[in-house]
Parts: structure tokens; sequence; C-alpha cells
């Protein structure tokens, strides 16, 4: 599983711009070539959120995330899930349903974050082996 290492902003600000450049030069080939927009590649980011501070470091990192077209977060703790339901600048919450959950689903949790707009993500790929 991939950890998110906490890095500095600058630091990733200096990259997304040569990312979001590839997307545009992608897209500019395709039109310039005659094709129609079959199929649009859509940007992801999936953060994994391990300690609460991650959330306040993620609101803070909209700059960064707004380059991606979603922005998913998964959660490893109740405390994680209720900022993600409650507060966090996100599209999609990821449940890892292959694991354990160290969290409750709890249905004011659910209902407050179909409220904000944010749609779940069930993952369940490794039940089926």
């Amino acid at each position: 599983m991939c950890k998110l290492v906490p890095v500095d902003l600058q630091s990733v600000l200096k990259t997304v711009p040569s990312a979001a450049e590839a997307i545009q030069l992608n897209q500019r080939l395709l039109k310039s070539s005659g094709h129609k927009e079959i199929l649009k590649q859509h940007t992801r980011v999936t953060v994994v959120l391990e300690e609460s501070t991650q959330g306040s470091q993620l609101n803070a990192a909209q700059a960064v995330l707004s380059t991606y077209d979603v922005v998913a977060v998964q959660p490893t703790s109740e405390r994680t899930f209720q900022q993600a339901c409650a507060m966090l600048e996100a599209d999609l919450i990821c449940i890892d349903c292959t694991r354990r959950l160290p969290f409750r689903l709890r249905p004011p949790l659910l209902k407050q974050a179909l409220q904000r707009g944010l749609l779940f993500e069930i993952e369940y790929a490794g039940l089926l082996r």
C-alpha cells in the first residue's frame, strides 16, 4: 500500500504544472489529428488519511488538488472518517472492505457526507480472490 509522506508544498507546486501541461498536450494532439473526444481520461489522486493532521494539510493543498479531476480520500481511523464526512474537500470517500474497518459507518456521518455531495467508493476486489 502506498503511504503519503508529508512533503513541502512548494516542491509539489513546482512539479504539478508539468503534469497539467502533459495532459493538455495529449488533448491538443488528439484534436489536431481529427479524433473526436470519444473517451476522456480523468486524473485522480487518492490520499490515505492515517492521522487527523493530514486532513488540514489536505485542505491547505487545494491549489495542487484542483489540478485533478477526482480527489479521493481513504480514512483509516474514526477521526479521519469523521473529518472526511464533515469537512474535507474531496469527491470520494474510499472504504476498503478487504480489511476490517477500524471505524463504524454511522448513519449521521454518512448522511452528512452525502448532503455535502460526497460519493462513496466501496473497494471489494480483494474479496473476490
